[in-house]
């Protein structure tokens, strides 16, 4: 689906989609390395991680919670470029259309 998008995107607009496989190849290996973080978490145990108090699991627990602030902040960035794209996609329309 994301590929027909930016397809569709890469006609109308080229310019705007210079930045975009990027950002989308960006969003795709941050939500792999939270996928990878949550399923290290569920290995080693919820009860288990905090009953213990090594550095190790203090360590993976940032990484995580680090993990998941980038994927927020990314996630509202993708937000703001559909928006713009949306409107850029919208005068292209009406340019056209005229």
């Amino acid at each position: 689906m994301r590929k027909l998008i930016w397809q569709e995107l890469a006609r109308e607009s080229p310019i705007i989609m210079k930045e975009a496989p990027t950002l989308d190849m960006a969003l795709e290996r941050l939500a792999q390395a939270v996928a990878r973080l949550e399923s290290a978490l569920a290995r080693r145990g919820g009860a288990a991680l905090s009953a213990e108090v090594g550095e190790g699991s203090a360590e993976l627990q940032r990484a995580l919670d680090d993990a998941r602030a980038e994927y927020a902040k990314l996630s509202e960035v993708t937000g703001l470029v559909s928006q713009r794209l949306d409107r850029t996609i919208n005068r292209l329309k009406l340019v056209l259309e005229k």
